[in-house]
């Protein structure tokens, strides 16, 4: 393999960081889960709508990093998430 310099990488809560003593991993930032819902959407006017609320909802998700994320963060809120379509165009 080649040699690395630095990189800016993801990795969710839940998952282990890797174990490769030639590199130490600093967290720059945390990245909130965001909900995108229509403007008349009932949850669209919540202050601040809990990921349970969604349960019954249809959803669309990206890589399958995302939706392996999804899920868990879905099944730690009492459900699994009906994913009807997966894309990895942000623009979709």
């Amino acid at each position: 393999a080649g040699d690395t310099d630095i990189a800016v990488v993801f990795r969710y809560a839940h998952t282990p960081p890797d174990a490769d003593a030639r590199f130490r991993e600093v967290v720059l930032a945390e990245d909130p889960l965001r909900l995108l819902v229509p403007a008349g959407h009932p949850l669209a006017a919540a202050e601040r709508p809990r990921l349970e609320d969604l349960a019954g909802e249809t959803w669309a998700s990206g890589c399958a990093r995302c939706r392996d994320h999804l899920r868990w963060a879905c099944g730690r809120a009492g459900f699994v998430p009906d994913i009807a379509f997966a894309t990895e165009d942000h623009v979709a």
